[in-house]
């Protein structure tokens, strides 16, 4: 798996104060169906490693300069990015987290690339590319209603629930007919209604994206998700850590996944997290929920 991306995100209590969710992804074309792996990282005010108060004005240079000074640097691994401790034992200068990654390192080209003058600075063909998140207010307060969906006249609203099941007993009543005659009329209906409602989800999502053609993550934590087909029931399920109810937190978009090449059938990936924000360890993570939902074929 692949590092895709970190979200910092503080949490509300003292022991989240700092608090990030890393996801990785599996990178392959070739239909894998292992899911995302989503893992949350926290710390309380008080830690080894950032300050209980912030720089006053990020104005100051000589401020900010001293506060990289008192900041605790990792030396990173050149192929995956994880904190790496282990030198090359040749040119000293590159660093790795374990055998395997400093062999496949080795054979991509290290091995021409290896001098105790200069590290290595080629780009890991393990990584995808890095970019910066910015984050920006949405108003999606239209997507709020998430049962509904009014239609251009304004007049009629439309049930998503409701209609579904109107289709579902549609179906039902074509398999209880016995004329065949009306078993085709029947399934005709049933199509029919299932494929609107269908093109109704889809253009909604289409729509919300439109405004933002280069979004790559929308947040909303305790809110509502998104999906091109409609208001899907996912099943969070429970924190491994303190089984405590999961909640949706944010979920990834079809930008992301055009920026980083990967598998062109995921829609979008639905990130779920403990809702207590429970303690973990200094150097611990909890492991946390993701949902991948697909475009239909």
């Amino acid at each position: 798996m692949r590092f895709l991306l970190q979200m910092y995100s503080p949490g509300d209590s003292i022991d989240s104060f700092h608090r990030t969710v890393y996801i990785f992804l599996c990178s392959s074309k070739n239909g894998c169906t292992e899911p995302p792996l989503v893992v949350r990282q926290q710390l309380p005010v008080t830690n080894a490693f950032y300050p209980e108060d912030p720089p006053s004005s990020y104005e100051d240079p000589n401020e900010a300069i001293e506060f990289e000074k008192n900041f605790q640097r990792q030396t990173m691994c050149a192929v995956c990015g994880y904190p790496g401790k282990n030198r090359c034992a040749k040119c000293r200068n590159t660093f790795y987290c374990s055998k395997e990654c400093q062999l496949a390192h080795w054979k991509n080209g290290h091995k021409k690339r290896c001098n105790s003058q200069k590290p290595d600075t080629a780009p890991s063909n393990f990584l995808f590319d890095e970019y910066d998140l910015v984050s920006e207010e949405f108003d999606d307060k239209d997507i709020q209603t998430h049962k509904e969906f009014e239609e251009d006249d304004g007049d009629e609203i439309i049930d998503f629930d409701a209609a579904q099941a109107e289709a579902d007993g549609i179906k039902q009543t074509f398999r209880d007919d016995n004329e065949p005659e009306l078993r085709d009329e029947h399934k005709d209906d049933a199509e029919e209604l299932v494929q609107e409602l269908s093109d109704e989800k889809f253009q909604r999502w289409v729509s919300y994206f439109k405004e933002e053609p280069e979004q790559v993550i929308r947040y909303q934590r305790g809110g509502q998700y998104l999906t091109p087909k409609g208001w899907k029931n996912c099943d969070f399920g429970k924190c491994k850590n303190c089984y405590s109810e999961r909640e949706f937190e944010f979920q990834l978009t079809p930008y992301l996944f055009t920026l980083c090449q990967v598998e062109e059938d995921i829609a979008t990936i639905l990130v779920a997290v403990c809702k207590n924000d429970c303690k973990t360890s200094v150097d611990g993570f909890v492991r946390e929920y993701a949902v991948t939902i697909c475009n239909e074929k």
